[in-house]
């Protein structure tokens, strides 16, 4: 039996983008948006550079792109302020109705106003008429005459 005295083949790395360059990418890839592409949006929801994190929610606000609610929910529970705000928005453009009932539970226990507002008029682009959007919307009106 032979040995084979060759050094082992080394693996070629792929080189790491650039942090303008994974933004860009990111961005860029709402225009070609599908369940794949999804797939790779997601891992970088998490990414610890926040700028590569927004770009990522915001590049998943493709209308009717289910698959990024619950993961959009979990940047709302324990996300940095600004991905709260991109987390919204993004629902927003989604436009999923089936996250209105879950964005008015948030809007109750969320106490950042920035945050409440925007998902207020989340709720309110996705369905103003819904029963929870004429519900929160009766709710803030009080709370201002209240204030006042």
């Amino acid at each position: 039996m032979a040995m084979n005295s060759a050094p082992p083949v080394a693996r070629k790395t792929s080189p790491t983008l650039s942090k303008e360059t994974r933004i860009t990418v990111l961005s860029a890839l709402k225009n070609f948006y599908d369940e794949q592409i999804f797939a790779l949006l997601v891992k970088d929801f998490y990414d610890s550079d926040l700028d590569v994190s927004l770009a990522a929610i915001s590049a998943s606000a493709s209308l009717g792109n289910e698959a990024a609610v619950p993961h959009l929910y979990r940047m709302l529970e324990s996300g940095k302020p600004q991905q709260k705000l991109a987390a919204v928005q993004t629902l927003a453009a989604i436009n999923a109705p089936s996250s209105i009932e879950q964005l008015a539970k948030y809007f109750t226990i969320l106490t950042a106003t920035e945050v409440r507002r925007e998902i207020l008029r989340a709720i309110n682009r996705i369905s103003a008429t819904h029963p929870k959007a004429r519900e929160l919307n009766r709710a803030v009106l009080m709370e201002s005459a209240v204030a006042r």
